[in-house]
């Protein structure tokens, strides 16, 4: 059986489009205020260190269009205003639940610069959506 790339592919980000969705609509239902979150971290293997820059959009040359969504890293940004603070998180949804290395360590220095409270990994389970948090060492 020959695989079409093409083909899965775009079967591919479809599921995870529809994935992304999900993980949204469960989380406002719990409360949570989603936005996508337009940035990624650029990440100096030497250092050790990172910045957040603005995601650049990608260009598809097939439709000659500029695709501005799914470009930054993490998925969502969420916030919820709880008794004693506001809470703030990032969400990164993988159906999978792994994050490469480099995911890893952009996500390890998010939370050690305390520009969130948590980064979350939505991950699928067999019945439901499991969320797995990174903390801070």
């Amino acid at each position: 059986m020959v695989i079409d790339h093409k083909e899965q592919g775009k079967k591919n980000r479809a599921a995870g489009r529809r994935f992304e969705t999900e993980v949204r609509e469960e989380l406002e239902k719990d409360g949570w205020v989603l936005t996508k979150w337009a940035n990624q971290i650029e990440f100096n293997e030497e250092t050790g260190e990172g910045r957040i820059i603005g995601a650049k959009p990608k260009w598809n040359p097939f439709k000659k269009t500029i695709i501005y969504s799914g470009v930054g890293f993490p998925d969502y940004l969420a916030f919820r205003k709880t008794s004693e603070a506001t809470k703030v998180i990032l969400v990164e949804c993988k159906k999978n639940g792994y994050l490469d290395q480099e995911e890893k360590k952009k996500c390890a220095w998010l939370v050690r610069k305390a520009i969130v409270d948590q980064v979350i990994i939505a991950k699928k389970g067999k019945d439901k959506i499991e969320y797995r948090a990174i903390k801070n060492e």
